[in-house]
């Protein structure tokens, strides 16, 4: 999946499938409530995903809240599950 980052560089990155633990950490955030410390896992567990590049550019949580705002990592996490259903649907 390619993912452009929302800063000065414009840095283009080649996101991978990830791990199955990283799908579980994925999964475990979509039933929380909204509150502080759900949005600071969800900025964990995307800045975990985004990591997993084949340009092995790193991000943490804390740089992913400085570039994106909580709309734009939701779009992430819906573009991102797109992402895994057609990963899974081209296997089956």
């Amino acid at each position: 999946m390619t993912l452009i980052m929302n800063d000065e560089e414009q840095t283009k990155l080649n996101v991978c499938v990830p791990k199955k633990e990283m799908l579980d950490n994925m999964i475990a955030i979509k039933d929380v409530e909204e509150n502080e410390e759900s949005v600071n896992m969800l900025y964990e567990v995307c800045a975990e995903l985004i990591s997993n590049n084949r340009e092995k550019k790193t991000y943490t949580a804390d740089e992913l809240k400085d570039m994106l705002e909580f709309e734009d990592l939701l779009v992430f996490v819906q573009y991102f599950t797109d992402f895994i259903n057609e990963v899974q649907n081209s296997k089956n």
